[in-house]
């Protein structure tokens, strides 16, 4: 276990034990307290039973005087001392209230107050209506010193208790006393012995700490040596770095002073490392400018390197280098920082800067490149606005209704034609369900139809077209062919439903039908010698019929 463990418990045992001896020190303290508080209530009840005997002592003599002088000052006195009993027999009460025996004898002494008092009154009364024979006769039959003599027994019964009390409680007093001396000796010799070990403990840490720390030391000097050979083959390696880098670095001290150059921004700068540099970034101005990829010279004070001296951070700021003399320019892109210590104080200037020439042609590349872009995909844009004017022009003047209905039949488009066919208008039946333009019992069939042909394939009119019934707003129905193509869009099915009233070609056809029933039976005439006289239209009627046929052939 190591030593300052050790010296961790001692303290930790020796604190506890302190605690612990002060702890029964102060529960020693409160029995002290609890004992003299004790033996003052001992006494105050002591006091308090003298005094309620004294004051029928005093009643019983004023009555006594008053019997034998007949001075009304002696009944002022008794009523004076009889006032006092009450009040002294209630604070008996409270006092002894956690002592059943001597509130049981309270009882009986307040049994004997109110029959002697009652004698004392009875006798003052008797004296004061002139019947002092009467008065006398109480005086003299005993009563009054019997029930006296009881309540003196009584009192000094109860005074007795509260004696044989008080001299426990002084015992306990002086034990508990003693056992006081006894742990403040005790705690004091603990406090002492803990104090040498202590001192003992920790003068032999000391040491040992001591030599520990020589010995750290020897080894820091040891490692701070080696640390400074790394440092310094880091110093060497990062002004490899530093001298070879791509990027032109410059470092000077806070005022702009002692500057710090590698060779990239030696030979893009032309400075000469080791003077000023406001004086050289002056001279440096009289043939050389910078400004704004807009054009616009920058002032010395807004130069990237200046701005560091003075305080301000420039990131990523691209500006156009001129050289007056040569026409040379190139542009290069700056980040400038202030250096700051943790008081907040610039130390050094920081700046770095790269050649961004070939860059920038490569964006402006690029830019055209996009310009080129925008203005054919603007060309195309407009191109498909016209198609899509064309095709919709056409959507809306073809005598043919068109549908369309996405998979879960619900209506996205609808053209004029279709319109006119059902009577209904756009707005009231796109994102309604195409079955509503149905009658019963297609129209609960219809959606039971859709997700068998997306689920299985099976098509009964998608790509072959049939003829059927469609409903108009007004509830009429009326026959038409229907021809419906599908569209799978971004993994949706959509369907396209081309609609053609064909009601008269369906009246013609039954005209017909009725015609070549007539001609069938004008045939069979012809073979009986009847043709002419029963049908002379057959000829007629037969050729009306051809040309009908060829008219509604779709």
């Amino acid at each position: 276990m190591k030593t300052t463990t050790k010296i961790v418990i001692w303290f930790g045992a020796a604190l506890l034990l302190v605690l612990l001896l002060v702890l029964v020190l102060f529960s020693s303290f409160r029995q002290n307290g609890n004992a003299v508080s004790w033996q003052q209530h001992t006494l105050v009840v002591i006091n308090a039973a003298d005094g309620l005997l004294y004051s029928l002592k005093d009643a019983e003599d004023d009555q006594r005087s008053y019997m034998a002088t007949g001075d009304e000052a002696f009944l002022d006195n008794y009523q004076a001392a009889r006032d006092r009993i009450a009040p002294q027999l209630a604070a008996l009460r409270r006092l002894t209230q956690d002592n059943p025996v001597q509130q049981q004898r309270l009882d009986v002494m307040a049994s004997l107050l109110s029959a002697r008092l009652a004698l004392l009154t009875q006798s003052i009364a008797l004296a004061r209506d002139q019947h002092k024979e009467a008065a006398l006769e109480i005086v003299r039959s005993g009563r009054t010193k019997k029930l006296m003599d009881e309540f003196s027994v009584q009192t000094h019964d109860f005074i007795g208790m509260e004696e044989d009390l008080l001299a426990q409680r002084e015992a306990q007093y002086q034990t508990s006393a003693h056992r006081l001396m006894v742990l403040i000796v005790v705690t004091g010799l603990v406090v002492v012995m803990g104090s040498l070990a202590s001192s003992w403990l920790v003068y032999r840490e000391t040491r040992r700490r001591e030599a520990i720390q020589a010995q750290i030391n020897r080894e820091l000097e040891q490692r701070v040596r080696e640390r400074t050979e790394a440092l310094q083959m880091e110093r060497d390696k990062l002004a490899a770095i530093f001298d070879n880098t791509s990027m032109g670095l410059v470092l000077t001290d806070a005022q702009g002073g002692n500057i710090t150059m590698n060779a990239t921004a030696i030979k893009l700068l032309n400075f000469r490392p080791g003077e000023d540099l406001q004086q050289q970034i002056a001279a440096y101005a009289s043939v050389c400018e910078l400004s704004e990829t807009d054009g616009r010279v920058l002032p010395l004070d807004e130069w990237p390197l200046r701005r560091a001296i003075l305080g301000d951070y420039v990131r990523s700021h691209h500006a156009q280098h001129r050289n007056l003399k040569s026409g040379d320019q190139w542009i290069c892109e700056f980040t400038t920082a202030p250096v700051r210590n943790s008081s907040g104080d610039i130390i050094y200037n920081l700046m770095t800067f790269f050649d961004i020439t070939e860059r920038k042609q490569a964006e402006l590349e690029i830019l055209k490149l996009n310009s080129e872009l925008e203005a054919r995909v603007a060309e195309r844009t407009a191109q498909l606005n016209a198609s899509s004017t064309r095709i919709q022009t056409i959507l809306d003047t073809i005598a043919d209704g068109i549908i369309t209905i996405n998979q879960s039949g619900i209506v996205e488009t609808m053209n004029p034609a279709a319109e006119r066919l059902f009577g209904y208008a756009a707005a009231e039946v796109i994102g309604q369900n195409v079955s509503m333009l149905m009658p019963e019992p297609y129209r609960h069939q219809h959606d039971g139809y859709l997700e068998r042909y997306c689920s299985t394939g099976e098509a009964r009119v998608i790509g072959i077209g049939r003829e059927v019934t469609g409903r108009r707003k007004d509830g009429s129905t009326f026959a038409m062919y229907l021809a419906v193509n599908e569209m799978l869009l971004d993994g949706q099915h959509y369907f396209t439903g081309i609609v053609h009233d064909i009601t008269e070609r369906k009246q013609m056809v039954e005209t017909l039908q009725k015609k070549f029933g007539a001609a069938e039976a004008c045939a069979g005439c012809r073979q009986s010698g009847l043709v002419r006289s029963r049908c002379p239209d057959w000829r007629g009627t037969s050729q009306s019929r051809i040309r009908s046929h060829d008219r509604i052939r779709p």
